[in-house]
């Protein structure tokens, strides 16, 4: 009862489509399946979004999986190591052509996702206490997922441009692969938001300029594999 007590909780928007009592009896069926395997309930979840996505039968909701792999990402980075937006200070001292072979490092809670349904819209429409949406309509979307400066977990849909943009730089490309003019615009704004910690690869500066030690890492056993 205390684990799917702890899983109700990292779920909310799971449950407020399906409903306490069904939702329950999910959760049940899972840990038999998936019992914890680490100390901390945090991790509990981690094997739901599969679990349900395998299930020969269940409720008629489409985008459940989905879902619970965008509330589970949430829960995980709570978990993740802090660390400090890229200072403006440390933009200035970027010698002008240098910016082309510039990377980027990212908040260590940092996440990326795409999914066939807007499951980021269900989700804040639990957060703020609105009507959910139990059968939204198909539809690609991408969502960036972080951690901002007061330590709150925060997410936004984001176009396929930019996705297209995070994605390739987080592997380790260099910003001038990036071809598209709103990228200026998009930097500004990953800086404020806090999902930039540091920039790689500046002459004379080190592996790394304006992140903290231990940026990049993430703590945690696996997470769904969707």
């Amino acid at each position: 009862l205390r684990h799917v007590g702890s899983l109700l909780d990292d779920f909310p928007a799971v449950r407020a489509v399906l409903g306490t009592d069904p939702t329950k009896k999910l959760l049940a069926d899972y840990l038999v399946n998936h019992p914890p395997a680490h100390y901390s309930l945090l991790y509990a979840g981690h094997a739901f979004a599969d679990f349900l996505a395998a299930r020969p039968e269940g409720p008629p909701t489409y985008f459940l999986a989905d879902l619970a792999a965008f509330e589970y990402a949430l829960v995980s980075i709570t978990e993740c190591a802090d660390a400090s937006p890229l200072s403006m200070d440390v933009v200035a001292a970027v010698p002008e052509d240098a910016w082309p072979s510039v990377g980027l490092a990212f908040h260590p809670a940092f996440r990326l996702m795409a999914f066939a349904y807007p499951v980021h819209d269900v989700r804040r429409s639990v957060d703020l206490d609105q009507p959910v949406c139990s059968e939204p309509e198909e539809v690609q979307t991408y969502v960036a997922l972080c951690r901002d400066v007061r330590g709150a977990t925060t997410y936004l849909g984001i176009g396929k441009p930019q996705y297209d943009a995070l994605e390739a730089l987080m592997a380790g490309k260099p910003l001038g692969v990036i071809a598209d003019e709103q990228l200026p615009t998009w930097f500004q704004e990953w800086i404020a938001w806090g999902w930039v910690v540091g920039v790689v690869g500046v002459p004379g500066a080190g592996a790394v300029a304006g992140a903290v030690a231990g940026a990049g890492e993430c703590d945690e056993p696996s997470g769904p594999s969707r």
